[in-house]
This record gives structure tokens, C-alpha cells and sequence, in this order.
């Protein structure tokens, strides 16, 4: 009966990790086209009947602000579907009742420098716009909050890589001796 529980969750976790994924590669070229709604104010003609979709703003001095943030969404658009991509993997191995193995605690580590360059994009980020701007209140933005938690995010994923290496090591001993 444990048996099939432990089958079970992270299977269904896999397919939920597997339709995050699917849907994150589906929106990640499609950010310049909605992050340039905000720009063009297309959202007011959308309800006039006309919707301007376009790659870049309209107005030329948007451009730098653009490309900014499409940057930063594009990094971490692309570092999500990366941690997505090893989580899947992670649960794959789970679902095959194989949690202790070095593929597991190499793929989590792969997960912890993503979340440690979200959280060095997000301080980029943070910087340039309290550069740009000038305002303090950008400090107190959620974009504030990205810096320290994808930071201890990275971190105790490399505990748990660490963790997950070190059993795989007793493991692999184990399977010797028996």
C-alpha cells in the first residue's frame, strides 16, 4: 500500500511539473508582444475594438525600459523552464522508486545556479530602476522580495543536492555490501 502512495504523488506531481512546463514554453515568445501591450496602451483600444500587438513599443524612448524588462522576464522565463525540466526529472526518478541516485543531486544543484540567477537578475533589475528612477519606493516593490528568497531558495537547494549526492554515495556502499 506505501508503495503505491509513493508511486502515486510524484507521478501526478510529474504531470503537473510536465503541463507548467508545456505552458511556460508556450508563453516565452509571446512576453514581447504582451509586455508590449504596456507600452502602447494597447489595453485601451482593446476595448475600443483595435488591438495594436507589436514586438517593440511605439514610441522609440520606451525602448530601453522595454528591452530591460524583457530581459529580465526572458531570464527568468528561461531559468523557470529550467528548473521546471529538472524538477520533472527529479519526479520521474521519485516515481520509479529511485531517490537516491547522483542524476537527482547533479539535476538539483542545476537548480540552485537558476534560482541564483533569478536572484541576481532581480538585484540587477532592482539597481537599474532605482538608478534610473531614482525613487525609493522601488524598494519597497515585489521585485525587493525576489533577491533574498530566490537567494535562500538556491541555497537549500544545494543542501539538498549535497544531501541527495551524500545518499546516493551510502547508498551505492550499501548496495556493495549486501
Amino acid at each position: 500500500m506505501r508503495t503505491d502512495a509513493t508511486k502515486t504523488l510524484p507521478a501526478l506531481l510529474f504531470w503537473i511539473v510536465t503541463g507548467t512546463f508545456a505552458l511556460n514554453l508556450v508563453l516565452l515568445p509571446l512576453l514581447p508582444p504582451f509586455l508590449s501591450l504596456r507600452f502602447n496602451a494597447a489595453w485601451a483600444d482593446l476595448f475600443h475594438g483595435a488591438l495594436r500587438l507589436s514586438f517593440f513599443p511605439l514610441d522609440r524612448s520606451q525602448w530601453p525600459d522595454f528591452l530591460w524588462r524583457l530581459a529580465f522576464y526572458e531570464v527568468c522565463g528561461t531559468c523557470s523552464a529550467v528548473i521546471l525540466w529538472q524538477l520533472r526529472a527529479v519526479l520521474k526518478n521519485l516515481a520509479a522508486l529511485r531517490p537516491f541516485v547522483a542524476e537527482n543531486a547533479r539535476r538539483v544543484g542545476t537548480a540552485a545556479v537558476c534560482l541564483f540567477v533569478v536572484s541576481a537578475a532581480a538585484l540587477v533589475r532592482l539597481c537599474f530602476e532605482w538608478l534610473s528612477y531614482g525613487l525609493y519606493q522601488i524598494l519597497a516593490t515585489y521585485n525587493t522580495l525576489f533577491v533574498p528568497v530566490f537567494f535562500v531558495a538556491g541555497l537549500l537547494c544545494l543542501v539538498t543536492a549535497r544531501l541527495f549526492e551524500q545518499a546516493a554515495h551510502l547508498k551505492e556502499d550499501n548496495d556493495l555490501v549486501i
